[in-house]
């Protein structure tokens, strides 16, 4: 773990990245995230990429101590309290870990919410029809891999809420990155599993809990149904005008990719609202035509009130 973490920081530094992720669940060994200019660039050893599971940046809170490798400097202390200061929100290193707010149970929410998940159907017809369809039945069968210790909770639960965010702040966390499946008022299927989760509805609740922790909140604007690069632009605006107030919304300044010492990087402009974008991709975006509604998407925001940093698997658009 040490040499990885040394590693990764080595890399960091080498290709002036602003995110490491890596993704433990699906051991995909390395993932580097880039901000060029007006749009985000991947690279990386192994094309898996779904749910993350940790987002580390650098991946060095578990590094050798000082005294043993003296290349890190004083990013070689473990970390222990959040380093996104309002005076410097681009310290490092900085921890992210996705946050899902589609749980709900009859307690909280008259019935259940994405602990009974569809089984969803596999993309090859061959490989589906190996597998029997079945029901999840909660609470005694729950759609999890793993059964939380204090039970099927509800992610509208305010109590549960403020306990997950102190968690997320004893373990070292910085930010949650906020799974967000569309605005509140989207009549479309926001889910795969159309669970009925509206997560846009939870916000207030979130950043109220985030506050209170001193973690901070970024946002994930997940594939709802008819999502496009248009209707991500007026989230974006929505989510700015709606949550940009609240001091607990992330914010960061780009890399000055023009500084030229990389162990001393440099950050300017604004501080603005870091969003995640999931499945912008090659693989998600094939026609032309879309591909040049994101560039143009993109560049209309750029240095607009309604600007942000965007982080997203972007690959060959």
């Amino acid at each position: 773990m040490a040499s990885r973490a040394h590693l990764l920081f080595q890399l960091s530094q080498l290709y002036s990245v602003d995110v490491i992720v890596v993704d433990s669940r699906l051991k995909c060994d390395l993932i580097v995230v880039q901000d060029q200019a007006s749009i985000v660039n991947i690279i990386m050893t192994n094309y898996l990429f779904a749910f993350v599971s940790a987002i580390l940046t650098p991946c060095i809170h578990a590094a050798r101590p000082r005294s043993q490798d003296p290349m890190l400097g004083d990013y070689a202390e473990p970390l222990r309290s959040h380093k996104c200061r309002p005076s410097d929100p681009e310290s490092f290193p900085v921890v992210y870990a996705a946050f899902y707010l589609w749980y709900g149970n009859p307690e909280t929410d008259g019935k259940w919410i994405h602990w009974n998940h569809i089984t969803l159907p596999h993309w090859d017809k061959h490989i589906d029809a190996q597998h029997p369809r079945f029901n999840w039945n909660p609470p005694a069968e729950a759609h999890a891999p793993f059964r939380p210790l204090k039970g099927l909770y509800s992610s509208a639960n305010n109590e549960t809420l403020i306990q997950q965010f102190q968690e997320m702040a004893d373990a070292g966390i910085d930010v949650a990155v906020t799974s967000w499946w569309g605005q509140a008022n989207f009549k479309g299927k926001r889910d795969d599993a159309d669970s009925g989760a509206n997560t846009d509805l939870l916000m207030n609740q979130v950043l109220a809990a985030a506050e209170k922790s001193g973690v901070k909140v970024a946002i994930h604007v997940e594939p709802y149904g008819e999502r496009n690069a248009w209707s991500v632009k007026d989230d974006i605006k929505y989510i700015h005008e709606t949550y940009g107030h609240h001091p607990a919304l992330y914010r960061r300044r780009r890399k000055d990719l023009s500084a030229t010492n990389i162990y001393d990087p440099k950050w300017s402009g604004p501080s603005l609202p870091v969003f995640f974008l999931y499945d912008v991709s090659a693989q998600h975006v094939s026609r032309q035509d879309e591909k040049s509604e994101w560039r143009n998407m993109i560049t209309e925001i750029r240095g607009s009130k309604y600007d942000g940093v965007l982080y997203g698997l972007y690959i060959g658009i």
